[in-house]
């Protein structure tokens, strides 16, 4: 069809070619199937014309119903949001163009509900309901945790002053895993390198021995919980979803010098380590909070607050202090779900990438409902509609990669 003013785009109609700004910047990519929004956008960006496809009425109504799907399917993970909040709305129009280019590339949309976990009777929480604390809880799985041993080395190497980068490059060269799952991340554009990486010792030169290190620990301690039961929760999703906050945390975080990339990255990847505490110690518990979720259309926190009087995040903050992992990371995994702890980078960070990835669906089968985007948060990070369109591309590619890097066949 050509170049078609903007002021007579209808929705289903699809962009020949990418829409940008006159310094270069991506609004909105070809090949997506126009919506309402994406017009009034335009809009907004003062575009004047933009190049579409031929609009043969059948495609229109192709395109149409696929937006429709795309939206019911989305609709519940914003039951607790305000549409009319302008960083809700670019992060929904960003989810719709994200979903859009999915199936464009062969996902297919899912047809039924979200299945929930049945306790069948052999999901036995390790406390009786009303008789035990957080700390309880906490005191009982630290006595219990079972840590790689590779854990232990990268910990206490990296607290050693005689420690050096050659002889910590050997300690995480003995695990193979490990050691593989940090290569393909410093080769990903998490990092952008102009040459592949294919040592270990190479890659503490070229990324840092403190910087590395924290990855190492991040990753290491995710071996610490392979014992959860599989009824209760897919554990590649759940890592997916962490994966999409540590990366999306390690972006939120680029305008703060003063922030660690890597320490966003695995604030993010442990963020919800309390709930896979949950998960193991309560696993009944959890099943009853995930369905009084579902059915109250409540994020899943609202509903662990009401059962059990305290929240995952509280779990993880108080595990992270027991295993003395450093307070930068214990402080944002205890406050991601606080308000008040909001005028802080780190939380307020931390709390944003968790929204984001659940309301983008980064996660098929994680939360089914986003916590309330808090405003608080926002001033604090000074997150804007304009920062989501930099951020979200190359957040969207470096999150392929490492998830790939996660889970890369013969992994779990």
């Amino acid at each position: 069809m050509g170049m078609v003013d903007v002021t007579e785009l209808t929705p289903g109609q699809i962009l020949e070619s990418n829409v940008v700004t006159p310094n270069g910047r991506l609004i909105l990519p070809k090949g997506i199937a126009l919506t309402p929004s994406h017009i009034a956008f335009l809009h907004k960006w003062g575009i004047a014309r933009v190049q579409v496809q031929g609009d043969r009425d059948e495609d229109k109504e192709v395109n149409h119903e696929l937006l429709n799907r795309i939206e019911n399917y989305l609709a519940p993970l914003y039951a607790c949001n305000d549409m009319e909040d302008p960083v809700t709305r670019a992060v929904y129009e960003h989810a719709v163009r994200r979903l859009l280019a999915r199936c464009s590339s062969g996902w297919i949309i899912p047809e039924k509900e979200p299945s929930l976990p049945v306790n069948d009777g052999q999901l036995l929480d390790s406390f009786f309901a009303g008789e035990f604390s957080l700390q309880d809880l906490v005191k009982h799985d630290v006595k219990l945790a079972s840590f790689p041993d590779i854990y232990f080395k990268i910990h206490k190497a990296i607290n050693s002053p005689k420690s050096t980068a050659h002889y910590l490059a050997g300690i995480i060269s003995m695990d193979p895993s490990l050691s593989a799952k940090l290569l393909k991340i410093v080769n990903s554009p998490f990092y952008g390198l102009k040459s592949r990486v294919d040592t270990i010792s190479r890659a503490v030169a070229m990324v840092g021995l403190n910087e590395l290190s924290t990855l190492a620990l991040g990753i290491s301690a995710i071996n610490a919980f392979r014992d959860i039961p599989r009824e209760l929760v897919d554990m590649r999703s759940f890592w997916a979803h962490c994966v999409a906050v540590g990366v999306l945390a390690r972006h939120l975080g680029k305008n703060f010098p003063e922030l660690s990339r890597e320490g966003l990255f695995v604030c993010g990847l442990l963020h919800d380590i309390g709930r896979l505490v949950m998960f193991r110690r309560l696993p009944a518990i959890s099943t009853e909070a995930i369905i009084y979720a579902q059915s109250n259309l409540l994020p899943l926190v609202e509903a662990e607050r009401d059962l059990l009087g305290f929240e995952h995040a509280q779990i993880g903050a108080a595990i992270f202090k027991a295993w003395e992992l450093p307070e930068f990371i214990a402080q944002p995994i205890g406050g991601h779900h606080q308000d008040d702890c909001f005028d802080s980078l780190l939380p307020a960070i931390v709390h944003l990438a968790d929204f984001i990835a659940i309301a983008m669906a980064f996660s098929e089968k994680g939360s089914l409902i986003a916590p309330p985007l808090s405003a608080r948060a926002c001033d604090t990070v000074k997150l804007t509609p304009e920062t989501l369109d930099e951020i979200l591309p190359q957040a969207q590619e470096e999150f392929e990669t490492i998830v790939s890097a996660f889970f890369a066949p013969g992994q779990s």
